[in-house]
């Protein structure tokens, strides 16, 4: 099966952390690698995500925590921004190159156990396309 990364950017995301890892920890195919960038969190999400870390045992977990930086937590350069430090902690991998795929997936959000599965199998099924998003088969 091909391997694929996952990033998630987060901020004060307390309530939503152990819900997160059931979730990752329920996939049928599980990312390879698993980048996780905590912008600063106030609410205890970092504690949260370090107590939760021997949980994730389907791959490797990366957890980043930024210091707080004041900047606003929205949709935009802030959010792109963090993307932006997971894809460049997967790029400095030596097998990058290895990976079919990277994704995004908020903290908010999470999937049902074949969610990740299906969506490269529908990848793998299109080599052209390149991206997909929200598949709900």
């Amino acid at each position: 099966m091909a391997k694929f990364a996952l990033i998630t950017a987060l901020r004060d995301e307390q309530d939503n952390i152990e819900r997160l890892f059931d979730a990752m920890s329920a996939q049928s195919l599980a990312p390879d690698t698993w980048i996780v960038i905590n912008d600063g969190s106030q609410d205890g999400s970092a504690a949260l995500l370090h107590e939760n870390a021997q949980r994730y045992k389907k791959g490797e977990l990366i957890i980043e925590t930024l210091a707080p930086s004041g900047a606003s937590y929205a949709l935009g350069t802030q959010y792109a921004r963090l993307i932006e430090l997971g894809m460049k902690r997967l790029q400095g991998r030596k097998d990058y190159l290895d990976y079919l795929a990277v994704g995004i997936n908020d903290a908010d959000c999470f999937p049902r156990p074949d969610y990740f599965a299906s969506l490269i199998r529908f990848l793998q099924t299109r080599p052209s396309l390149g991206i997909t998003s929200g598949l709900d088969r």
